[in-house]
């Protein structure tokens, strides 16, 4: 999966999971990471939180710190910033969100928010 996700094939990588599920072959945490970093580089804010909700749901998976950030980068790259902020706000690990924000602003161009970013990795330390 991890290589449809390189190539940019997240068709591949969707059906790749819905056919290993299927074959009852149950997923990791690593698998989730895939699936949601494919949502975020295609854009696909739906469909990222569809598989971020069934990780623990269906799958008994409890969301990481990675798993996090991945939804923090597919809100920021879909303009979905004050979700972005709440989501972060409830992370124990909220540095290492913001730090992904400020990628995600520097890759969009998105200069006010990556100062507010900015200063809240400063204050946070």
């Amino acid at each position: 999966m991890e290589g449809y996700a390189h190539l940019g094939q997240s068709t591949c990588v969707f059906s790749n999971f819905d056919r290993m599920t299927r074959e009852g072959i149950q997923p990791d945490p690593v698998t989730f990471i895939v699936l949601l970093n494919t949502c975020s580089r295609a854009g696909l804010f739906g469909t990222g939180q569809m598989y971020y909700e069934a990780m623990s749901k269906d799958h008994g998976i409890s969301p990481s710190f990675q798993h996090d950030g991945c939804m923090v980068d597919l809100l920021v790259r879909g303009g979905h910033i004050n979700k972005a902020i709440e989501r972060i706000k409830n992370i124990p690990s909220g540095i290492v969100a913001w730090r992904t924000v400020l990628s995600a602003c520097r890759n969009w161009g998105n200069v006010d928010f990556a100062k507010r970013a900015f200063a809240y990795t400063l204050h946070s330390k």
